[in-house]
């Protein structure tokens, strides 16, 4: 990520790759077969976003901690 990310920005992109990750397992859940290869890859994606989005968010805070 470039560095002229504000904390403020890093946590909203955290956000929102939450949101996506939710609405894939959702639409794995719902409208795919549950052993379907559709499903599994879905799935995987959906685990990819949330670890992007725990990156996204450890790094919005990391100038506060910073700070302390």
């Amino acid at each position: 990520m470039p560095l002229d990310h504000s904390a403020s920005d890093l946590y909203d992109t955290a956000y929102d790759l939450r949101a996506q990750a939710i609405r894939a397992r959702l639409y794995a859940c719902l409208w795919l077969e549950p052993h379907d290869e559709a499903s599994g890859r879905l799935l995987a994606f959906a685990d990819e976003l949330e670890t992007k989005a725990d990156a996204a968010e450890r790094a919005s805070i990391t100038p506060y901690l910073m700070l302390a």
